[in-house]
């Protein structure tokens, strides 16, 4: 890996497509197969789960469940909110 490389342009240039699984006509790769690449990468990597009220989920009556969770690599941080499916 060159040093000048970002974080995404090393991971987006990795083939996952055999690890990649079919659900409700949506192609995804599985949360344990794309943290074991992350990891593979970066060693030093690691996420957080956002708790609300001690919950790892927020609730609102009108939208529904939302999860989150920050992925730390080389002190970049990035965040991503998923609606629960």
């Amino acid at each position: 890996m060159n040093n000048k490389e970002s974080i995404w342009d090393v991971l987006s240039s990795i083939n996952c497509s055999k690890h990649t699984e079919k659900k409700n006509g949506l192609t995804y790769l599985s949360w344990i197969w794309a943290w074991g690449i992350v990891k593979k990468t970066y060693p030093s990597a690691n996420y957080e789960v956002t708790m609300w009220d001690g919950k790892p989920y927020l609730y609102d009556e009108k939208l529904g469940y939302l999860v989150q969770t920050t992925v730390s690599i080389n002190g970049e941080k990035i965040s991503m909110q998923l609606p629960v499916m």
